[in-house]
C-alpha cells in the first residue's frame, strides 16, 4: 500500500492569550518590606510598575520583573515616590515627593536613573495632575486641573524633547491616555462642551460617533480603538469610525484594553455587593474572582485592576489572606501549540505520527472519524507525542489535538491518502 501526505495545517484556536473561558493563576508581587503595594501599569514584556510601602512606612515607586520587586528611589532629597506608567523599552514615569515640604514633581526613570522633569503650579496644582501615560519615544502626557473644578482651567501637556509643552487649547485640554505611537486620546472643547478626540502630533480627530452615542470612553489600545460604557449596562468599542455595541450583563466601567480587544474594569455583579474586577473577552463579561485557580489565589479578594497586555496578563491589587493590600499579576495558561508531524512511519494499513507540543498539555490525542487514540507524551515544556492507528482506503483526515485543563487547545490536521 502507498500513502501520500497531502497537507499539514496547524492552527491555534485562540489568537489572544486572554479568554473568559480560561482559568488564571495569581502571583502576589509582595512589597518592599512594608504591608501594602499596588500595581499601576504593565508593558508587553511583563514589566510592572507601581508603589509599595517600605518597612519604615514610606511609599516608593517599584519595578517588578523576573520575580523581583525593586525600589526605584526618588529625585534628589525627596523621600517618597510612585510609578504610574511604563513603555516598551522600560522607561517609567510617576511622581516623586518630599513629605516634609509637601512638594511633588513628575519624574522620568530611564537607564537606571530617576530625574525630575517638572511640576505644574503649586502643590495644589500637582495634586490635581494626572499622568495619562508614556509612549515608546519617552513622551509623557499629563492632565492638570488648575481651576476650582469647573474644567475651565484644565490643561493638557506633553513632555517631549526634554520639556513640557502645553497642548493646544481647545484642541486637547484633558488627556486620558497616550498609546505607544504617541497618539493622545482625551477631551477638548467645542463651544462650552468638552468632546472626545484624538490628538496625533498636531492632527485632531473629533470622535463624533462616540458623542452621538453618549458614550463614556475611558480606555484605548495601540490600534486606535476606544473602549467605554454606554447608557444602561452596555460597553462599546469605537473602531473604523463606528461605535460597536458590546452587550454586558452587569453595569461597570472600563479601565484598560489590549490590542486583541480584551478589556478589564470594575462592575457591580449584584445590588448589595461592591464593584469587583471583570474581564471582557470572547464576547462576554466574567468576574475575575470566578476564573482564578491554584493555591496562590486562596483567600484573596480582588479589589482593583489597572492593566492588561497582549499576552493576557492582568495586574491590579487586592486583599490577601493576611488582610493586607498587595499588588498582583494574573496569568492565563500557556498557549498550546503543535509542531509536526516531525516524523511519519507507515506500514501496510497503519500510520504512526510523531511530533512536539508546547504549553505543557494535559492531553494529546488524534482522531480519524470517530476513533480516538491518545498519544504517549511527557508533560514538560516541550512535549513529545506520537499516535498510531489504522487507516482506511481513500482519504483520511487526521486531527492531532492538544489540550490543557485550563481550556486552551490547538489542533493540527493531516490529510493522508491510502491507495
Amino acid at each position: 500500500m502507498r500513502h501520500f501526505i497531502l497537507l499539514t495545517a496547524l492552527g491555534a484556536l485562540f489568537t489572544s492569550a486572554a479568554s473568559a473561558s480560561h482559568r488564571y493563576s495569581l502571583t502576589d508581587l509582595g512589597t518592599l518590606g512594608g504591608e501594602e503595594s499596588e500595581a499601576h501599569a504593565i508593558n508587553e514584556s511583563g514589566q510592572i510598575v507601581g508603589m509599595s510601602q517600605r518597612a519604615d512606612g514610606i511609599y516608593r515607586a517599584f519595578l517588578y520583573q523576573n520575580g523581583q520587586m525593586a525600589d526605584l528611589g526618588t529625585v534628589g532629597t525627596d523621600d517618597s515616590s510612585a510609578a504610574y506608567a511604563i513603555n516598551s523599552s522600560g522607561q517609567i514615569t510617576g511622581f516623586s515627593s518630599n513629605t516634609q515640604n509637601e512638594t511633588s514633581q513628575i519624574f522620568l526613570y530611564s537607564g537606571g536613573t530617576m530625574a525630575g522633569i517638572g511640576m505644574f503650579g503649586d502643590d495644589d496644582g500637582m495634586s490635581r495632575t494626572i499622568i495619562a501615560g508614556i509612549d515608546d519615544a519617552g513622551e509623557i502626557a499629563v492632565s492638570t486641573g488648575l481651576s476650582d473644578g469647573d474644567g475651565s482651567g484644565d490643561r493638557g501637556s506633553l513632555y517631549t524633547n526634554g520639556e513640557f509643552q502645553i497642548l493646544p487649547v481647545p484642541a486637547m485640554v484633558r488627556p486620558v491616555a497616550i498609546d505607544r505611537q504617541g497618539r493622545i486620546f482625551g477631551y477638548g472643547f467645542i463651544g462650552a462642551n468638552d468632546a472626545p478626540r484624538f490628538y496625533d502630533h498636531g492632527k485632531v480627530t473629533y470622535l463624533s460617533a462616540i458623542e452621538r452615542a453618549r458614550g463614556n470612553p475611558t480606555a484605548i489600545n495601540d490600534l486606535g480603538e476606544v473602549f467605554g460604557t454606554l447608557a444602561g449596562s452596555n460597553f462599546f468599542v469605537y473602531r473604523h469610525g463606528k461605535v460597536e455595541l458590546l452587550k454586558a450583563q452587569w453595569k461597570g466601567n472600563v479601565v484598560a484594553a489590549n490590542n486583541h480587544g480584551d478589556f478589564i474594569g470594575m462592575a457591580r455583579f449584584s445590588k448589595n455587593r461592591p464593584k469587583e474586577p471583570f474581564l471582557f473577552s470572547d464576547g462576554r463579561e466574567v468576574s475575575l474572582a470566578g476564573i482564578l485557580t491554584g493555591p496562590t489565589a486562596l483567600g484573596w479578594r480582588l479589589t482593583g485592576v489597572t492593566g492588561i497586555n497582549d499576552a493576557g496578563q492582568i495586574i491590579g491589587y487586592g486583599v490577601t489572606r493576611a488582610g493586607t493590600t498587595h499588588a498582583f499579576r494574573l496569568d492565563p495558561p500557556p498557549i498550546v501549540t503543535i509542531a509536526g508531524p516531525l516524523r511519519i512511519t507507515t506500514s501496510r494499513s497503519n500510520i504512526t505520527l510523531r511530533g512536539k507540543a508546547t504549553g505543557s498539555p494535559d492531553h494529546v490525542y488524534a482522531t480519524v472519524g470517530r476513533q480516538r487514540r491518545h498519544g504517549q507524551f511527557r508533560v514538560v515544556g516541550l512535549t513529545r507525542w506520537h499516535v498510531n492507528f489504522p487507516l482506511h482506503k481513500g482519504i483520511n483526515y487526521l486531527n492531532i489535538r492538544a489540550e490543557t485543563a485550563a481550556n486552551t487547545s490547538t489542533t493540527a490536521r493531516v490529510v493522508v491518502v491510502r491507495r
